[in-house]
């Protein structure tokens, strides 16, 4: 069956989704302090993720809209309500996708000939989801009365957020909001992850990795993680990579460096102290992620098989994609010697079917 929609990110399932849910929702009980509510979360992880028996095992599922450009402006404004969820993504299945020539803005829904990140031009200039500070949150404006809409950016950059560790071609430092946890390790690529810091605001959580991207990268290079396939770090690295992060950070809490707390405080929303907003996690278990397709979890940081060569193809060389999923990791479908990157379409009007 040949349908027609706007692709948006692949979405990942598992047994596992609702512990994650259930976990996430304690931010949700009211009369508790922060720190009440982030020492219950902590220990919900402690013993869900502790007692697992082994690695998360996402499936994946193609993910898109109806192609209308009003379902993709109801879908940015109410996602779960207007996305569907096509079939599962399979090792081994024909999938074809083909490229309309069309594709619309994920926020407003205006049919545009070039997206910026899925964003059109004007949404990309004046909208808070689309401005610079939502990649980089240390940059936050917003208690300085400049947020492009500061409705929005109460809504969305004034929740718990994590810092944590990830290990997707290397260890990484990055943040999150609370309930995108683990959504996003997967999204990212990472075989590895824990929660390091679980903090008040995004931009509390742009502070403090900031700070840390002295000490660990921030960044993942795509290629590389790709290739990395299930490969984790002995469990001696993780250790040392974390306790080095998490000595960083006492000492920058602790006065060490120019005045820490006052820096998180001043842009807090309420004002309050950084011992108050900051919850940091020296015990959490690390969780580990295994992706379709690939080899089993790797415990010694290298995957012995030769890494192999891949391009990325996309909707600006090429109309018409028909593959043979040999892999799926991050956004990515690895399929022979090329891959494919969902997310990067977001927006784009495509014709798939399962061939």
């Amino acid at each position: 069956m040949t349908q027609e929609i706007f692709l948006t990110k692949m979405r990942w399932s598992s047994e596992d989704s609702h512990n994650f849910e259930s976990m996430h929702q304690v931010f949700s009980f009211p009369g508790l302090s922060f720190e009440e509510k982030a020492a219950q979360w902590a220990t919900a992880w402690n013993t869900f993720v502790g007692a697992g028996s082994g690695a998360l095992a996402p499936t994946y599922l193609l993910n898109g809209l109806v192609g209308t450009s009003q379902n993709l402006k109801a879908g940015a404004q109410n996602p779960q309500q207007n996305e569907i969820n096509l079939p599962e993504l399979k090792i081994g299945q024909n999938l074809r996708l083909t490229y309309t020539g069309k594709c619309s803005c994920t926020i407003c829904g205006r049919e545009v000939k070039k997206l910026f990140d899925g964003n059109c031009y004007p949404c990309l200039s004046t909208k808070a989801q689309a401005d610079r500070c939502v990649m980089n949150p240390v940059n936050c404006h917003y208690t300085k009365g400049t947020c492009r809409e500061p409705n929005w950016g109460l809504e969305f950059c004034y929740q718990p957020h994590l810092v944590y560790l990830a290990f997707t071609d290397k260890f990484k430092v990055g943040i999150t909001r609370l309930g995108q946890a683990p959504t996003r390790w997967i999204d990212q690529g990472a075989t590895l992850a824990v929660p390091i810091a679980l903090v008040s605001s995004r931009h509390q959580a742009g502070l403090i990795e900031h700070e840390l991207k002295n000490l660990v990268s921030d960044k993942s290079h795509w290629l590389k993680m790709l290739q990395n396939g299930n490969a984790i770090p002995e469990k001696s690295e993780q250790e040392s990579t974390r306790k080095g992060v998490l000595e960083h950070l006492q000492t920058f809490f602790s006065g060490a460096n120019p005045a820490p707390e006052s820096l998180l405080a001043q842009n807090s929303r309420d004002f309050q102290t950084s011992s108050q907003l900051v919850h940091l996690l020296p015990l959490a278990p690390w969780l580990q992620i295994q992706f379709p397709g690939h080899e089993p979890n790797i415990i010694d940081g290298q995957d012995n098989t030769p890494a192999k060569k891949l391009s990325s193809i996309n909707f600006e060389k090429l109309t018409e994609i028909s593959m043979q999923i040999d892999k799926i990791k991050g956004q990515y479908l690895i399929f022979g010697n090329n891959c494919f990157n969902v997310r990067r379409h977001e927006g784009y009007l495509v014709k798939w079917d399962i061939i």
